[in-house]
């Protein structure tokens, strides 16, 4: 438990010492502390480990740590998100990056079947996009509809971020479930 509050509060010097004392670093967890316990939506974030806390609040050296401690960086929790995952969604580059750096899976979906590509190309983040080009993510990976990276960044008028994907390989052929090209959705 003082793991998950000191990842959470980005409290450096005891996530080194709870580490260097051989506290669980992969150990899931549904309380992170009272006031989160109080927030609706932490009751269905069961399965988050020191790291996907750490990643969430955006505390890099605590993340560090807990990456060069040898924490799982692909865990993924109740519905699917990886610390990596979590980072993105909550605006921390520089953690994803870190994430990335040491070898973080990039593909790794959620129960949605979203990975990181995903929801970058949704976004329109176009250097999150390239960075995750680089460390190997698949452009093509679908969601549980059949819409691909591609698609989603025509559907919400990415017109850089499409003509990267496209540039770097993407399957401008692949349809939805719905039988939509990605073009269809273009804006």
């Amino acid at each position: 438990m003082l793991l998950y509050v000191a990842s959470e509060n980005g409290d450096v010097a005891t996530v080194q010492r709870l580490v260097a004392a051989g506290v669980a670093l992969n150990e899931p967890t549904l309380v992170h502390n009272f006031r989160t316990l109080c927030e609706s939506d932490v009751m269905q974030q069961d399965g988050w480990t020191p790291i996907s806390i750490a990643s969430k609040c955006g505390h890099a050296v605590v993340v560090q740590k807990l990456i060069d401690a040898g924490a799982n960086m692909n865990t993924v929790d109740e519905r699917g998100q990886t610390p990596l995952r979590l980072a993105f969604d909550n605006d921390h580059l520089h953690i994803m990056e870190a994430l990335m750096n040491a070898g973080a899976d990039v593909n790794i979906c959620d129960n949605n079947g979203q990975g990181p590509m995903y929801r970058a190309t949704k976004k329109g983040h176009l250097p999150v996009v390239e960075a995750l080009i680089a460390a190997g993510a698949n452009i093509d990976q679908e969601d549980n509809y059949g819409q691909t990276p591609l698609h989603r960044a025509a559907a919400n008028g990415h017109h850089l971020v499409v003509k990267t994907l496209i540039t770097a390989g993407a399957d401008i052929n692949e349809k939805d479930m719905g039988s939509r090209e990605w073009s269809s959705g273009s804006r």
